[in-house]
């Protein structure tokens, strides 16, 4: 997955008229991925997160990464949510945003009040 990811940012598009930019394309995979991966595939999720953040796509790095918690956590595999915690923390600019992201998925899953 994640050397699909580094081939879709190494093609150069030629933006010729009527031709799909690059992020009407990334768009289009990112409804497939959402129809595609299922909300609780917490190791596909996480990897995403990855690839969108070497991508520079933080926004999209941060929503995936914390699909991948909530997954995690939902299915009880805590050694991979404290994983996905530590890079939210590490990768996301914001410590307070990330907080609170963790804060509430947690609170979603049932385990913080």
């Amino acid at each position: 997955l994640h050397e699909k990811y580094q081939r879709l940012m190494r093609v150069k598009f030629k933006e010729e008229l009527g031709s799909p930019t690059f992020l009407e394309v990334f768009q289009e995979f990112k409804k497939g991925v959402e129809a595609e991966v299922a909300a609780d595939d917490f190791q596909t999720r996480y990897d995403l997160a990855i690839a969108y953040h070497e991508m520079g796509l933080g926004e999209d790095a941060f929503r995936e990464m914390l699909q991948a918690l909530g997954g995690a956590l939902r299915q009880r595999e805590f050694e991979k949510a404290s994983e996905v915690i530590s890079s939210l923390l590490y990768f996301h600019g914001d410590s307070l945003r990330a907080l609170r992201g963790i804060f509430q998925v947690m609170s979603e899953s049932g385990l913080a009040g």
